[in-house]
Order: C-alpha cells, then sequence, then structure tokens
C-alpha cells in the first residue's frame, strides 16, 4: 500500500522498522538510496479491534485491521541546502490540522543528529480523529522520507507510534488485511 517514489522512480523503500534480517550485518549507507526528494504515498488503516492479553502484570495488545488506499497522505519532502540554498529553518507547506505534527515527527527524526532543513509539501491528507490512523501514517511517512532523504532511520516508538496493537504500522509496511 506504500509507495514511495525518489527521483522519479517508483521503489518500495527499504525502512528500518521492522529491520531486515541481515540488517546487522549491512551497513545504512547500503540499505538506502538516498535522494534529494522523495514523495510518500500511504493509505489509511481501518481498526476492526484491540485484543487485550494479560500475562501477570504485564500487558500485551493485539488488533484485527486492514488498509484502505483512500483516504491516505501524499507527503513530498526535498532536503534543503543540499541545491545551494542557504535555508536555517524546515518549511512545512501543509493543511493547518497536520503542519504542527510534521514538525513534531520532524523534531523526533532529528534527535541526536544535525541535518540540514527540509521542506515538507502534503497535497493529500487524512481526516483526523476518525478512526483511519492518520496519526501513525503521517508519523511513518515522516520517518520514511527522512530516512530516504538522511540515510537515517527513526523507531515508530521514538515518533510515540506502535506502542499498542501495531496495527497502523504493519498496515504501513505490508498494507492488505492485518491480524
Amino acid at each position: 500500500l506504500l509507495l514511495c517514489v525518489a527521483e522519479g522512480v517508483e521503489a518500495n523503500p527499504r525502512p528500518a522498522w521492522p529491520p531486515s534480517p541481515d540488517a546487522e550485518s549491512e551497513p545504512a549507507s547500503r540499505m538506502l538510496r538516498m535522494s534529494r526528494t522523495v514523495t510518500v504515498i500511504t493509505g489509511a488503516r481501518l481498526h476492526f479491534g484491540l485484543v487485550v492479553a494479560e500475562n501477570g502484570a504485564e500487558r500485551r495488545f493485539a488488533g484485527i485491521g486492514a488498509m484502505v488506499a483512500d483516504p491516505g497522505f501524499t507527503l513530498r519532502m526535498t532536503l534543503l541546502n543540499d541545491a545551494g540554498q542557504q535555508t536555517i529553518a524546515d518549511e512545512i507547506l501543509a493543511p493547518a490540522e497536520v503542519a504542527p505534527r510534521i514538525a513534531e515527527f520532524l523534531q523526533r527524526c532529528r534527535e541526536n543528529s544535525s541535518t540540514d532543513p527540509v521542506r515538507v509539501e502534503v497535497s493529500r491528507t487524512i481526516p483526523q480523529h476518525v478512526g483511519l490512523g492518520s496519526g501513525t501514517q503521517l508519523a511513518l511517512a515522516t520517518a520514511t522520507a527522512w530516512e530516504r532523504i538522511t540515510g537515517k532511520g527513526v523507531s515508530p516508538e521514538r515518533l510515540g507510534r506502535g506502542t499498542r496493537s501495531q496495527i497502523g504500522g504493519c498496515g504501513f509496511q505490508r498494507g492488505g488485511l492485518l491480524a
């Protein structure tokens, strides 16, 4: 369901999460083909139910859901200063309801690293707070574009995602019916 376009070439990205079986032996520079501009297109998540399993004091969550192609996010990220521009701040061109969230996700992506500013343009959105997983899809789209541009992966947990059922994260990576 995820589509990532880098420099006019369509390809499914090689995300940092979940790691590939050979991730420990393969350097990040070989895992990713970095690009100056990346477009990520997502779908939305339908959640059919949350399952809670308790094992003593430990709680584990699981869920059932599906991904749909529409609505979704179309997010385009461009590395600034790479083309001779001297920009000192990120540029976020997005609807007012998602722009602050993108800024927050970029801040979390940037923790412990210094990277040139980026321009983020959002041309298609998922309605928020209606059960379609817009927060997770936006976070993972931002992190995927960030990783493709900088080569620096970001875990969903660092973005505040994937702490319960992980249906949205798995759907972002694989699409389809999820259990």
